[in-house]
């Protein structure tokens, strides 16, 4: 058992490549708390399941790098990365005929790209609780990073309207996004040896529905403060004594 374990802690980087590429929840990016070189800007050391794994991604081509504490930011500076290619213009800066033309959304980055900003409009109409129509107007910074991300990749000639998703396709996101972002969720908190559980509760003065909330904080490595709203739902129990808090809270975090 101890040797199937110490072999999942270390992946290859075939195994990591196929991970990054479908978005799995199991695989996180943190930049090193000692980067100094600006190179890091565009990369970040591979976790797998909260594990540090001896690679590297970079954000303009997701391209999984071999990488150790000992190479420092050689792999980095010699990463002939596709995205980072300037484009060539001519002294006068005149455009060029291409310029005119729009590009084919046939593009192999095309469906990636589209995926996130899918699930970007999803956590942009949850957390500000707008109507998945109001994609069409202006204002969400998620969805703005996303569309500059975009555009850095694709270039600007190519149609926003062939990016931007559909309400409906929102809509039929939203369970496939909370499902992801739950296993993200459940997989930093299967670590966590200290932490603090906080109710809130309060009443609909309309409905007279009581509601109850609970919220999860802890202090990551880097002595940061981190919380997570882990429920807002209808309350049911009678009271709020100590036995019904306790049902609460287990149910939800069951």
């Amino acid at each position: 058992m101890s040797s199937t374990n110490s072999e999942k802690l270390v992946l290859s980087k075939a195994e990591l490549q196929s991970l990054v590429t479908s978005n799995d929840p199991v695989i996180s990016f943190k930049k090193p708390t000692k980067k100094r070189s600006e190179c890091w800007a565009n990369y970040s050391q591979i976790y797998h399941a909260n594990i540090p794994q001896d690679y590297i991604i970079c954000f303009q081509c997701k391209s999984v790098l071999r990488w150790a504490k000992d190479h420092g930011t050689r792999v980095m500076t010699h990463h002939n990365c596709s995205k980072n290619k300037p484009v060539a213009t001519t002294p006068s800066r005149q455009r060029t005929i291409s310029s005119y033309c729009t590009q084919s959304s046939s593009s192999k980055e095309c469906p990636l790209i589209q995926k996130r900003i899918t699930e970007a409009c999803v956590e942009y109409c949850a957390v500000d609780v707008r109507s998945f129509e109001s994609v069409a107007g202006t204002g969400f910074q998620n969805l703005a990073k996303q569309l500059i991300y975009a555009g850095a990749t694709l270039g600007t000639s190519i149609n926003v309207s062939e990016l931007l998703p559909h309400p409906s396709t929102i809509s039929r996101n939203v369970e496939h996004v909370y499902l992801n972002l739950k296993k993200q969720l459940i997989s930093l908190c299967v670590p966590l040896e200290c932490f603090c559980i906080t109710c809130d509760f309060w009443t609909a003065k309309i409905t007279g529905i009581h509601y109850g909330g609970i919220s999860l904080h802890y202090i990551d490595e880097q002595s940061q403060l981190r919380v997570f709203t882990l429920s807002c739902q209808a309350y049911d129990f009678e009271t709020q004594h100590a036995i019904n808090l306790r049902s609460f809270v287990n149910k939800v975090l069951q």
